[in-house]
C-alpha cells in the first residue's frame, strides 16, 4: 500500500509539473506575441531602441556633429556607421583605405534636403561620393527601422510558434489520455 501511494503521488506531482510547464510556455508565447506588437514604434532614444538598433545613435551622432573641412576620422563616433551607410551602393572597395567621412554640399530641393557623403582616402582625396536625399530619415530607416521590423517579426513569429506548439502538445496529450482510458 505504501509503494502504491508513493508512486501515485509521484505520478500526480509529475503531471502537475508538466501541466504547469505547458501553461507557462503558452503564456510565454502569448507574451512574446504581445511584445512583438508593442515593438511596433519605439522611440530611438528608449531602451528598446538602443537595444534593438545599437548602431543608430552613433550614426546620428556622427551625422549631427561632422568635422567641418576634415570630416569624421576613424576614431570619431559614428565613423564606422556612416562609412557603412555611405557604401551601401558603392562598388567593391577596401574600406580600410578610407581615412575620413566628410559631409558636404547641403542641397535644398523641392522634395527635401540632400547631402553628399564623401569618403576620403589617406591622401585627402575623395575616393567615393554618394548623394543622399533626406539623410536624417534615410539613416533612421537604414539603422533603426530595419532592425525594428526584424525584431517585431521574430518576436511575433516566435510567440505564435510557441503558443501553437504548446496548444498542439496539450491536445495530443489529451487525446492519448482518452485512448488509454478507452483501452482500460
Amino acid at each position: 500500500m505504501g509503494r502504491w501511494l508513493t508512486s501515485t503521488l509521484h505520478s500526480v506531482a509529475r503531471l502537475q509539473r508538466a501541466r504547469l510547464i505547458k501553461h507557462a510556455l503558452f503564456a510565454f508565447g502569448i507574451l512574446l506575441t504581445i511584445c512583438g506588437v508593442f515593438v511596433d514604434a519605439p522611440s530611438p532614444d528608449s531602451w528598446i531602441g538602443h537595444s534593438l538598433a545599437p548602431s543608430y545613435a552613433p550614426a546620428m551622432a556622427g551625422y549631427r556633429n561632422p568635422r567641418i573641412g576634415t570630416g569624421l576620422a576613424r576614431q570619431d563616433p559614428g565613423f564606422k556607421e556612416l562609412l557603412e551607410f555611405a557604401t551601401i551602393e558603392a562598388p567593391p572597395m577596401d574600406k580600410s583605405q578610407v581615412a575620413a567621412v566628410r559631409l558636404g554640399g547641403l542641397g535644398i530641393e523641392a522634395f527635401g534636403t540632400s547631402t553628399f557623403f564623401q569618403l576620403l582616402g589617406q591622401d585627402g582625396r575623395v575616393v567615393y561620393s554618394r548623394l543622399v536625399y533626406n539623410p536624417t530619415p534615410a539613416i533612421k530607416e537604414y539603422f533603426f527601422d530595419k532592425n525594428i521590423r526584424v525584431a517585431r517579426t521574430l518576436l511575433s513569429f516566435a510567440g505564435i510558434v510557441i503558443t501553437v506548439a504548446t496548444y498542439l502538445v496539450d491536445q495530443v496529450s489529451a487525446l492519448r489520455k482518452e485512448r488509454l482510458r478507452a483501452f482500460q
